[in-house]
């Protein structure tokens, strides 16, 4: 792309299934699945107001299912655990466009906006449970969103994703066993800074370690609220 997008407000919402556990004296064990769905688009966004008017304004929907993980802090009253979750998305993407657009650039989004789009989304965030039924959220989200999907090239490369979380997951709960002050923000450190890297290398080959096109890459900063019940 050679404009850029508005920055978009997001509402969403989620339903699924969430326990909390203890993992060790002081440590407990955050495990959830859920489904979701969210729209998003720049008439969402009133903290930061853009008037330039040679941007893109992305109006997105989209649908899902996933999981969220993470070991933290049981302090009685709170408690305080950092994760990470992940989850498998589908895009349906509109846009206005400016009149001055390339005809390269609109040819790349029509690439996007002629069906519905797969993607995988990283989450890394930090979950306070208040009153034993109402949890409080903060959280950075990074997306890839695929121009179309060769199921072989990509199923090798989550396949690479999966086994290495699996191994860092065993080993950060091992380190949790021996240092229950350290071990939960390693774990929440090293599983998120694997996705990262997965997400940065995927930036320019989508389905890396295959060389392959470039995927359009969302990041949104959430704040959220839930309820258990």
């Amino acid at each position: 792309m050679t404009i850029d997008f508005y920055m978009s407000g997001m509402i969403e919402g989620k339903i699924g299934y969430s326990l909390i556990d203890s993992f060790r004296r002081g440590v407990v064990g955050l495990h959830e699945q859920f489904i979701s769905a969210s729209y998003s688009e720049k008439d969402y966004n009133s903290l930061y107001p853009q008037d330039e008017t040679n941007l893109i304004n992305e109006k997105l929907t989209r649908f899902g299912f996933g999981v969220r993980h993470g070991l933290g802090y049981n302090l009685k009253i709170i408690k305080i655990i950092p994760y990470a979750s992940h989850s498998f998305q589908w895009y349906k993407m509109q846009s206005v466009r400016p009149a001055d657009l390339s005809a390269t650039d609109s040819s790349l989004l029509d690439r996007y906006e002629d069906g519905i789009r797969f993607g995988f989304t990283n989450e890394a965030g930090m979950k306070v449970r208040l009153f034993g039924s109402v949890d409080a959220m903060a959280s950075y989200e990074y997306s890839i969103i695929y121009p179309r999907v060769l199921f072989g090239q990509w199923f090798v490369s989550y396949t690479v994703l999966y086994i290495g979380m699996g191994v860092l997951s065993k080993f950060s709960r091992d380190i949790v066993k021996n240092s229950p002050v350290l071990g939960p923000l390693i774990y929440f450190a090293l599983t998120n800074g694997l996705t990262w890297a997965y997400t940065y290398a995927a930036k320019n080959d989508m389905n890396w370690p295959f060389h392959s096109e470039a995927p359009m890459l969302n990041n949104v900063a959430k704040l959220s609220i839930s309820i258990n019940f």
